[in-house]
């Protein structure tokens, strides 16, 4: 999902199997999504679902291409953040009608097509960046001294646990699994892709990305063992994860493909469907 210059909503889609890769428009997208600010995104199995506040914040609606229509607690956007686990998407933080949106879940089950929720008095409504792995939604927070730490809730188990420290800096730039490993794109210094190395707990290099081919800010998206760094007008670079090559600089070896011509979008989020 892309935005223009003109604050233009837009998706476009790449088949990691075709002989030739391009970025292909894919549209329409429903027409009050156009326009609409804070946008966000997900998907789950064949479906591509669309989130956003409507207007005086009653109720968020959640759409997807198919114009399926549900709802789910009170909450505005982009404020709060959601993941998809399993067969459901989980959704908290934002702002809603309430103080109850700032210390509860809403669960979208896809099988069933219905939204719960449930209080969660241990959850805590300073999350900045979430991420799902390991069947665990993974939150990262600041407080408002500056303070960043980062916890793990098991949604079997509705608790909570507490994370190494370590974990915090993938608040440098965006997380992807690919094949059961952690990944995330450090942005701080050039483009970095880093691995998540549980025994030690802690971010490992896995090699740098050459300069010219990635247009930050990037958004990172996983087909098997091939992680997708998709930048500025679509310009992208495919990594293979279990090859691990790099060039005695320390620079990863993958293809790439040139920014889109024409264009002028900025790249919100990126995820992969089975079509």
């Amino acid at each position: 999902m892309c935005v223009s210059k003109n604050r233009v909503n837009c998706c476009y889609v790449l088949d990691p199997n075709a002989l030739s890769l391009n970025w292909k428009l894919l549209g329409p997208i429903p027409p009050q999504c156009i326009r609409r600010e804070g946008m966000s995104f997900e998907a789950l199995g064949r479906k591509l679902f669309l989130f956003w506040a409507v207007a005086a914040m009653k109720k968020p609606q959640m759409k997807f291409i198919a114009m399926m229509l549900v709802q789910g607690n009170g909450r505005k956007w982009p404020e709060c953040l959601q993941e998809a686990l399993g067969d459901k998407i989980y959704v908290t933080g934002g702002l809603g009608l309430s103080s109850v949106a700032l210390s509860s879940w809403d669960i979208y089950d896809c099988r069933l097509n219905e939204w719960s929720s449930h209080q969660d008095p241990s959850l805590i409504p300073d999350i900045v960046k979430s991420f799902a792995f390991e069947g665990k939604v993974y939150t990262v927070h600041s407080t408002w001294v500056d303070r960043q730490y980062a916890r793990a809730y098991d949604p079997s188990s509705r608790s909570w646990e507490d994370l190494s420290c370590q974990m915090t800096s993938c608040c440098h730039g965006p997380t992807v699994v690919s094949c059961g490993i952690l990944h995330m794109l450090d942005e701080t210094h050039g483009t970095r892709l880093m691995t998540w190395e549980k025994e030690n707990e802690e971010w490992v290099l896995l090699g740098r990305l050459a300069q010219g081919l990635t247009n930050p800010p990037c958004q990172l998206v996983a087909v098997g063992s091939c992680v997708y760094v998709v930048g500025h007008n679509l310009s992208t670079v495919v990594v293979n994860t279990e090859i691990n090559g790099a060039w005695p600089e320390g620079v990863l070896v993958g293809s790439s493909l040139a920014p889109k011509h024409g264009s002028d979008v900025s790249v919100m989020s990126c995820k992969a469907v089975t079509i």
